[in-house]
């Protein structure tokens, strides 16, 4: 039990719930924990460590990490070039906009590459979302313009008017609607799952300036 001066229970004192509040009573739910809130009791959780660790080389006891964390950085085969967005979808592939070589880097669940695509006319693209079908939609800053990449992202559609101007950011609603913040025009862009202009697009009003961000609720 925590608290009760044995090795399992030095690790459960140190190992509460995110609240501090709940002390675990097995070793799993104590690593749970500590990965939930990894930068807490470092320094005494390290010294818990026994005189000869099993896996070397061990940390020094009297200098613990700042944090229980790992830093995995991916290159995807020199394809990023000042990456400014990033989505994942159902399938766990990580998509990245690539403002810099106007390009978009799928990569899969290991972090390798899948595919580095310039289709779809992107133009310095700058954020991206994927919609229910693992399409990825992207605004394009460099020409108003929004790119749909299909699933595999070999090509894609372009999407003009509609009100785009310096468009910002990009969100799917529940219904598969997309919407973009537009911070030239003052106003919010929206698509059908299709790619046509939603009924009263583009909106504004109601005090929108310059939106450079958006979100949508569930359905």
């Amino acid at each position: 039990m925590a608290g009760d001066g044995s090795n399992c229970g030095n690790l459960f004192n140190l190992a509460p719930n995110a609240v501090g509040s709940v002390f675990p009573t097995d070793t799993i739910t104590a690593a749970m924990n500590i990965a939930q809130s990894p930068a807490r009791n470092v320094a005494n959780l390290n010294k818990l460590r026994s005189a000869s660790p099993v896996f070397q080389p061990a940390l020094d006891v009297n200098a613990p990490p700042n944090a229980w964390t790992i830093a995995i950085t991916y290159t995807a085969g020199g394809t990023l070039n000042s990456p400014s967005s990033i989505a994942a979808d159902a399938s766990g592939n990580v998509w990245i906009t690539n403002a810099g070589n106007s390009s978009v880097t799928k990569l899969d669940n290991t972090g390798a590459l899948v595919v580095n695509t310039t289709a779809g006319s992107l133009n310095s693209p700058n954020a991206i979302a994927i919609d229910g079908s693992g399409s990825a939609w992207v605004t394009n800053a460099g020409n108003a313009t929004v790119t749909r990449l299909n699933a595999a992202g070999t090509s894609g559609a372009v999407y003009s008017g509609n009100g785009l101007s310096a468009p910002k950011s990009i969100v799917i609603d529940g219904n598969g609607n997309v919407w973009v913040a537009n911070s030239g025009a003052n106003a919010v862009s929206a698509f059908t799952p299709s790619g046509a202009a939603l009924t009263g697009s583009p909106f504004s009003g109601a005090g929108a300036t310059t939106p450079v961000s958006v979100a949508a609720t569930p359905k």
